[in-house]
């Protein structure tokens, strides 16, 4: 599946950061596979094999800073996630459907 992560033009960290990031520390088996930017957003587009790898995609752009309106797309159901809303597996937390 693939996940967009969608940052505004108000965002402090530049694209590149994000995208080395992601490349530098997705776990095996997930992949960038394109970045770009447009009027007002910018974005990095990742392949994850699964669901289950949300969890690290969130933490690596929560240890970045992303500010909360980041959106993550996912193409398996069209859902939109702003980081503000989810945050990763926490105790309590109710998992992403």
């Amino acid at each position: 599946m693939f996940v967009d992560v969608y940052m505004s033009a108000a965002e402090t960290v530049p694209r590149a950061d994000v995208s080395d990031a992601l490349e530098d520390r997705l776990p095996p088996g997930c992949e960038v596979v394109g970045a770009g930017s447009g009027t007002g957003v910018s974005n990095v587009d990742i392949e994850i094999p699964d669901r289950s790898m949300l969890p690290a995609v969130v933490a690596i752009l929560e240890s970045l800073g992303l500010r909360g309106d980041t959106v993550l797309a996912l193409s398996d159901t069209g859902e939109r996630i702003q980081l503000a809303q989810w945050h990763g597996p926490r105790p309590g937390d109710k998992p992403v459907r």
